[in-house]
């Protein structure tokens, strides 16, 4: 009896149903994907029963044929929450799988509904009808939710979550990182090393590096692309060709996906990091980078405006402008003075103090005060 007492005080969610839709939980590897485990741990640790429902999301489908491919799902789903203690917890990125079910569930259960949100998923979106639908998707999906995470202001901004919803709390991704400056004002060579890391599909804008660099032939430079090719196989062949279109091959080397050690030597030998990406939601790549003191340019994306300055500790340059990256990466490559700059004062913007581990406690904080709130109604 006095070991019961103690697990519902040590562990206040017991008796509780997490019901997680299509969050990787395991073989988690993006930063999202971490981000989202960590949240959901939160919740298991403090005594909540897991289930995950992976919904198998058709390749290539409309908009509404993702919408109808999720509906006969729905029952399963009031099925398990309708009379129990339950949170269903998913990200925004499935909204148009999932905006229907949350709308129900808001109006005929008594499930709490927890959102993830890492960015808008409707402003990538290439044609007006998809942009539409998950533009609206996204704000009905987000309406809905009891508890919503953001990883950083720009999404809040960008979104207009004050409009949407005020059950907000921005919890910012972390990775365990340390200091590890690098001082290259004595480094001396006569080509100029550049660094990509990310996982190579389109809104990474390895494309546009990769063209930008085709007008930078007045220099020396080498670059090297970090990131596994799996998530898009045609994209990263796409760009491999391109690279051998450029006559480009003997300047860029795609060196896949590296381990810890190796990419931190990667991060150490370069000169200038570049990732011209089209939206992240946060970007714990930039911290990576500024825990090296290595200069960035990049677009205005994630973190930047927030914790990395434009012009004070980071370069940034409009998405999809070639140009105007290959004159940034002309003009970084012959100013070593700037570079230094940029690197210094990023690395000293950078929150060394906060890990996994607390952004871990934080969001567990956030969701018990938040959750025990309804705990007499759904007693």
């Amino acid at each position: 009896m006095k070991k019961n007492i103690m697990d519902c005080i040590q562990k206040p969610l017991i008796g509780w149903k997490v019901i997680s839709i299509n969050l990787t939980l395991e073989n988690t590897i993006t930063g999202g994907e971490i981000y989202n485990y960590q949240v959901v741990r939160s919740l298991v640790d403090n005594g909540a029963q897991l289930k995950t429902l992976n919904f198998p999301i058709p390749r290539g489908a409309s908009l509404m044929r993702w919408c109808c491919f999720a509906l006969p799902w729905v029952w399963l789903i009031d099925l398990l929450s309708l009379f129990t203690k339950s949170i269903v917890i998913t990200d925004s990125c499935f909204a148009p799988l999932m905006f229907i079910q949350f709308i129900l569930l808001r109006i005929f259960s008594p499930v709490k509904l927890v959102v993830l949100n890492h960015h808008s998923n409707a402003s990538s979106r290439k044609y007006l009808l998809m942009k539409l639908g998950f533009w609206i998707s996204e704000r009905l999906l987000l309406r809905c939710g009891h508890i919503i995470f953001l990883n950083s202001k720009r999404t809040y901004d960008e979104m207009n979550m004050k409009r949407i919803c005020w059950k907000v709390y921005h919890v910012p991704p972390a990775i365990s990182i340390k200091p590890r400056y690098v001082d290259r004002r004595k480094r001396k060579r006569d080509y100029i090393k550049l660094l990509f890391v990310g996982y190579l599909f389109k809104r990474k804008g390895l494309h546009i590096l990769i063209e930008s660099l085709s007008y930078c032939k007045d220099f020396d430079w080498e670059l090297q692309i970090v990131g596994d090719e799996s998530f898009s196989p045609v994209y990263s062949e796409h760009c491999r060709q391109k690279v051998e279109n450029l006559g480009l091959n003997s300047r860029i080397s795609f060196l896949g996906f590296l381990e810890s050690e190796q990419l931190e030597e990667e991060y150490i030998d370069a000169d200038l990091f570049i990732l011209p990406s089209e939206q992240e939601g946060y970007g714990v790549v930039y911290v990576e980078a500024s825990s090296f003191a290595l200069p960035i340019i990049t677009t205005e994306v994630g973190l930047i405006g927030d914790i990395l300055i434009p012009g004070d500790s980071v370069y940034t340059v409009p998405f999809d402008d070639v140009n105007a990256l290959a004159e940034a990466i002309r003009k970084l490559a012959k100013d070593k003075a700037l570079r230094i700059r940029l690197g210094e004062n990023a690395y000293n913007r950078i929150d060394y103090a906060y890990g996994i581990e607390e952004m871990y406690q934080r969001a567990s904080a956030i969701l018990l005060k938040a959750l025990l709130k309804y705990k007499k109604r759904l007693v």
